[in-house]
């Protein structure tokens, strides 16, 4: 029995997909600790960020700031295919594969400043493949997902209309769009944030990637608008565009 080409890349992903969360897996379970002694120099920093970088799970490590007002980023990950889901209409509970990015910021004292975080789960990830985010998804695909993990946490306008859809009545069922230069990623504030420093990790979760076929007119026009205005102008234009996404697809 022959198998379609449509058939045919869905398997491929969801294998590549799954790949890279166990290449993920291999790394041991850490929280980085980069705590350091208050007023710690930028030399003293810098060596802190070279540990880091030797780190298993760190992905980058910088000190960033100014001379002045210097801190340490460090992004990190981590892989979970035993990660609980609660479906919020109807209480069932579904284990999934993913992939877990937090991004942490320490100031010269040691004070935590900042943590957020993205995951990734392995449907997401098959949908981003398949539908041509991922380029050549043979190549490099952990590293890729590293680099959209990070560009994710480093913007600015995500972090604005992520802490605006945790503002919402219902903030568990609020998604929405960010551009990608394939499409879009579809996200949620829903999920199982990590507890941190500073208590729970707001993160975002990864629920699928739309590529240009799977864009209609209006989904377009919002991509179009969030890269023109960002994303918070776009979801007030459509605020409820991609609520249908939380089910997947």
């Amino acid at each position: 029995m022959e198998m379609s080409a449509q058939t045919a890349r869905a398997t491929l992903a969801r294998g590549l997909a799954l790949r890279a969360i166990n290449e993920a897996s291999v790394v041991r379970r850490i929280v980085p600790a980069y705590t350091h002694r208050t007023g710690a120099s930028l030399k003293a920093l810098s060596r802190i960020v070279g540990r880091l970088r030797r780190s298993d799970g760190v992905v980058q490590a910088k000190v960033i700031g100014t001379r002045k007002a210097p801190y340490v980023m460090c992004l990190w990950r981590q892989a979970d295919r035993t990660n609980v889901v609660t479906i919020s209409d109807t209480g069932r509970e579904y284990v999934v594969d993913t992939l877990f990015y937090f991004l942490s910021c320490r100031d010269q004292f040691g004070e935590c400043t900042r943590e957020d975080g993205v995951f990734f789960q392995r449907h997401a990830v098959q949908r981003w493949i398949e539908r041509g985010g991922a380029g050549d998804p043979r190549i490099n695909l952990l590293g890729k997902l590293d680099e959209e993990a990070y560009r994710l946490l480093a913007d600015r306008e995500v972090l604005d209309a992520h802490a605006n859809a945790r503002g919402c009545p219902d903030p568990d069922r609020h998604t929405f769009g960010i551009p990608h230069p394939e499409g879009l990623w579809i996200v949620s504030t829903s999920g199982a944030p990590r507890r941190g420093d500073s208590g729970t990790i707001p993160a975002l979760t990864a629920r699928t990637f739309l590529g240009w076929q799977e864009l209609d007119d209006d989904q377009t026009a919002y991509r179009q608008l969030a890269l023109d205005q960002g994303i918070c102008a776009a979801e007030a234009r459509w605020p409820l565009m991609f609520d249908a996404h939380l089910g997947e697809d």
